[in-house]
């Protein structure tokens, strides 16, 4: 669907990314792409990558201006051919990355990563990463939520704060408050996860998967290995909020 948007990332108090996006810019659409994106990159990866980026310059333009020209091109029009050659060329340009822009920047092969700096106007989307404040936000219509880098949600609860309806295949069922409680671990569990953590020890899994699951909203998806990186800094942080004892 044609739900324009923007994905922007900023970094050291400046913008690195603001990608105009033509495309399903809704939270299960663009939304999602970019929460996927951040709950398996490589943060310290990423932010080398967004060192390479900058906007395009009047030399750019008049660069990509002849290059048109040489190719055919009157007045902007491409054909198909003259588009995919355009592409090829000038890979970030395309107004179809939406939030997929993320993901191609993550895996550039490219000693320079040059994009277009497009603003908000006539947006419906706006997806923004702020590695300064370790924030996901997402602005579409009237939803304005933000989210931790450090906690992000399950795709279902993702959507749910978004007020979207969740209808994944993987995932029909709904929890409420009465199973989350019920599903709460004791504070002897609790002592038993943060003991395997700490000693990188992964004998109960289930545990684990409790914890990541009721306590912080996090995917349990993962293999436990991955499930264990991603929970011990949120524990050591964050473990004592829910039992003085630890």
């Amino acid at each position: 669907m044609g739900t324009r948007g923007l994905t922007k990332v900023i970094r050291n108090a400046e913008t690195k990314v603001s990608q105009y996006g033509q495309w399903d810019h809704y939270p299960s659409g663009q939304g999602v792409t970019a929460l996927e994106f951040l709950k398996n990159m490589n943060l310290e990866k990423f932010m080398s990558q967004l060192d390479k980026c900058r906007f395009q310059s009047d030399e750019d333009r008049a660069e990509k201006t002849a290059f048109l020209a040489s190719i055919g091109s009157k007045d902007g029009w491409v054909n198909d051919e003259q588009s995919k050659k355009y592409d090829e060329k000038y890979p970030y340009d395309s107004r179809d990355w939406g939030c997929g822009i993320l993901e191609a920047i993550y895996n550039s092969e490219h000693d320079e990563i040059i994009l277009i700096e497009s603003n908000d106007d006539w947006c419906e989307g706006i997806y923004t990463i702020d590695l300064d404040t370790r924030t996901f936000r997402v602005e579409f219509h009237d939803v304005d939520k933000t989210f931790s880098l450090d906690e992000l949600p399950t795709e279902k609860r993702f959507l749910k704060a978004c007020g979207e309806n969740y209808d994944c295949e993987e995932d029909e069922s709904t929890t409420t408050e009465e199973e989350v409680d019920a599903n709460l671990l004791s504070d002897n569990e609790l002592i038993i996860a943060v003991e395997a953590l700490k000693e990188d020890s992964w004998d109960d899994d289930h545990i684990l998967r409790k914890l990541a699951n009721y306590h912080f909203g996090i995917d349990t998806n993962d293999n436990i290995n991955q499930l264990g990186s991603i929970l011990l800094p949120i524990v050591t942080e964050r473990m004592k909020v829910y039992s003085p004892h630890l």
